[in-house]
């Protein structure tokens, strides 16, 4: 009963904010294929290009993924 809001809000997002020409483009972003290591060399020399801050945002990545 406590978790009643958490079904509510899971609802509200999955089936009133769904938009179906996001979809494709979700799927491409959730499994990039062949990409996926060039685009993860692009966003570690995004980040890295940011210096001391960039470091950090690629260790809480990298904290956040594992």
């Amino acid at each position: 009963m406590g978790h009643a809001w958490d079904a509510a809000l899971f609802r509200a997002v999955h089936l009133g904010w769904h938009q179906a020409w996001l979809d494709p483009i979700m799927r491409a972003l959730s499994s990039p294929g062949v990409f996926k290591i060039p685009l993860l060399a692009l966003l570690g020399a995004a980040f890295l290009l940011r210096g001391r801050r960039g470091r950090l945002g690629i260790l809480v990545l990298a904290l956040a993924i594992a």
